[in-house]
This record gives structure tokens, C-alpha cells and sequence, in this order.
């Protein structure tokens, strides 16, 4: 798990493989880009779900000139699914 309070650039591209990670942003908010082509902007309130499988790279980062409060957790495959295919989940309101 990891809780960041991040200025603009600190994620920059990099890569993840055989895990889950599951991101929720507290204030502010973050924009998403990943190899496989998915983007879009996690807001306050907002999760995401995505599934590394065999691999992706991706950044988050808030927009330019603002901060954000994240909390990220991640979720180590099961062996079967450490080479699965891998998938962005669009983000969605936490209850």
C-alpha cells in the first residue's frame, strides 16, 4: 500500500507485471495513461482497477499546476494470472 501527497511529474512512465493495482484518489485528482492505450482522469471520490497481467506501462500524475492525495494498493497475481491479459478498469464512484 501507498499513500502519496504528489506534485505534478512525480509518476512519470514505468512498469508493473503480475499484479493488481487498485488506486483511489482522496482530493485532486490524476490522469491515467498506460501502453494499452487507455486514458482518462481519476477524480476525488473516483477508484481504479487495473490488472498488469503480463505487462503494461503507465504514469499518473495530477494535472499541471495542481496536487493530489492518492492511496494505492496492490494485489499480487495468483501464478495463472501473472500472464494474463492486461485491463484498465475506467474508474468508478467509491461508496
Amino acid at each position: 500500500m501507498a499513500e502519496d501527497w504528489s506534485p505534478p511529474g512525480l509518476f512519470p512512465f514505468h512498469p508493473h507485471r503480475g499484479i493488481e493495482t487498485v488506486t483511489f484518489v482522496i482530493e485532486g485528482s490524476i490522469e491515467h495513461r498506460d501502453s494499452a492505450g487507455y486514458k482518462g482522469v481519476i477524480q476525488a471520490g473516483d477508484a481504479q482497477w487495473m490488472t498488469a497481467g503480463r505487462g503494461i506501462q503507465h504514469e499518473e500524475n495530477p494535472p499541471a499546476g495542481t496536487s493530489s492525495h492518492t492511496l494505492q494498493l496492490w494485489v499480487n497475481l495468483p501464478a495463472a494470472g501473472k500472464l494474463g491479459a492486461l485491463k484498465a478498469r475506467r474508474s468508478v464512484e467509491m461508496v
